[in-house]
């Protein structure tokens, strides 16, 4: 019993079963077809911020965005009616989010 792996000896080239169109190429590798994207899970995530300097400093650098960004409390649509005591207190509530008195800004950072 002959047991032979790979191309058949008669054979001179290999042939093709098919041919690659740069449509089906996936953008991120392989060859996932189009449609939903797959879910990323957060520990994998955690994994390229904690592993990874790219990562790591695309999130400082979105971080520092978000934490020097000017904010207000307002509601969604300008005709509604608001009430500015309970506007007071949820700024209140972002400006000194926890018990030891740190800022929002240094919560995020």
């Amino acid at each position: 019993m002959d047991i032979h792996i790979g191309r058949k000896r008669d054979e001179d080239t290999a042939v093709k079963e098919h041919i690659t169109a740069p449509d089906r190429i996936h953008p991120f590798g392989g060859s996932r077809p189009a449609g939903r994207a797959a879910r990323m899970q957060p520990r994998q995530l955690r994994h390229w911020a904690d592993n990874s300097e790219w990562c790591r400093a695309a999130v400082n650098h979105r971080r520092r965005q978000v934490s020097q960004s000017q904010w207000s409390i307002a509601p969604v649509d300008p005709k509604a009616t608001f009430d500015p005591q309970l506007q007071a207190v949820i700024e209140l509530l972002f400006l000194h989010p926890n018990v030891r008195q740190k800022t929002f800004r240094e919560l995020i950072e």
